[in-house]
């Protein structure tokens, strides 16, 4: 159920609960009623089916899902969405980048930003270097991040790469899954 909230909103959420409560409605409805005369056996199919439908149509509800970039931003770390073309730029304009792989159904990637990234000495790091940040949001499994992944051999999040900001050349470092606000500073000084 978190994960689907993660994906669809609320309002997704409450539309896939009440579908389920239909249909349980739907099978308790067409169970009560199958071994009645003809007549009632077929309004409760009738008010059965009317349910289903309903049920379905429940799945077409417009939703907006809360990403991982909108939840974060108030949690310190200013992160700009990835795109391709913005890393591209980035990199050849020499700036060093930080590229969080993240979804915010992942518990990982929410540890990771609550223990090392989103610590003062983190943040403080990050603008000592002038590290432009990026956060590529894979909750609803995008596909230009999704080939953004598959180009360093990962199927999933969370995945923390930094780039040195000499030349979009220099191979980029890539952390661990699982952060230490140390290995993270450690990185960023190296640089």
């Amino acid at each position: 159920i978190w994960v689907l909230a993660q994906q669809t909103g609320t309002n997704g959420l409450a539309a896939a609960l009440a579908g389920l409560i239909l249909i349980a409605f739907a099978t308790w409805l067409h169970q009560k009623t199958r071994l009645l005369p003809p007549l009632g056996k077929h309004l409760g199919s009738i008010c059965a089916l009317v349910a289903l439908g309903f049920s379905l149509s429940l799945a077409q509800i417009s939703t907006t899902t809360p990403t991982a970039l909108t939840h974060n931003q108030n949690q310190g770390i200013k992160w700009q969405p990835y795109t391709a073309e913005r890393l591209v730029k980035l990199r050849q304009s020499g700036s060093p980048v930080f590229l969080n792989f993240s979804a915010s159904w992942c518990i990982t990637c929410l540890v990771n930003d609550r223990v090392a990234l989103n610590q003062p000495e983190t943040i403080a790091a990050f603008e000592s270097k002038k590290i432009a940040l990026l956060k590529a949001d894979w909750t609803n499994r995008d596909p230009a991040i999704t080939k953004a992944l598959e180009s360093f051999g990962r199927s999933g999040v969370p995945l923390y790469v930094l780039y040195p900001g000499d030349s979009e050349f220099t191979p980029p470092i890539i952390l661990p899954q699982i952060l230490s606000p140390e290995q993270v500073q450690r990185a960023i000084k190296n640089l």
